[in-house]
């Protein structure tokens, strides 16, 4: 018995040096990288006529693919997962609390592909379309649309 409470006392020990380590490592990153680059992608149906495009924007971040990575605000880097690959290279705009950004992406799946690049001065901390795209598909129900959409946010925290 007294081989088993020690056992869970090292382990415990062990685990609080590990989440201890792993937070004083984390305030180093934080400084040198304050920002929080956050993307969504994906195909969604374009909204309905009568639907306010704010409603559209709250449901595509809901349901959309994510990455994220810290940076710097001048920065150089690439983010991939899967199908969907992005670059980009972040300044400080003249504009306080604005950012420039010039960026290149590429989202491969099955046998259609997309690629889009562009340059915008993203807002700290609010959601910026940086690329969207429209395809109608034939099918036996009739003509259906899809929309592949790319945002962005720079959030500081």
């Amino acid at each position: 018995m007294k081989i088993k409470a020690r056992a869970l006392l090292l382990t415990l020990t062990t685990l609080s040096s590990v989440q201890v380590a792993s937070a004083f490592e984390l305030a180093p990153l934080k400084h040198q990288k304050p920002y929080l680059l956050e993307l969504r992608y994906g195909s969604h149906e374009p909204p309905q006529a009568d639907t306010a495009i704010a409603e559209t924007s709250t449901e595509f971040l809901a349901n959309a693919a994510s990455l994220s990575m810290r940076i710097a605000g001048s920065d150089s880097n690439q983010i991939a997962s899967g199908p969907f690959t992005f670059g980009f290279t972040l300044s400080p705009s003249q504009q306080a609390g604005t950012f420039s950004i010039t960026f290149q992406g590429d989202y491969q799946q099955n046998d259609s592909g997309k690629t889009f690049q562009g340059a915008a001065q993203i807002p700290l901390n609010e959601w910026a379309v940086l690329a969207e795209t429209s395809s109608t598909t034939i099918t036996s129900t009739g003509p259906q649309r899809q929309t592949f959409s790319v945002m962005m946010r720079l959030r500081q925290d």
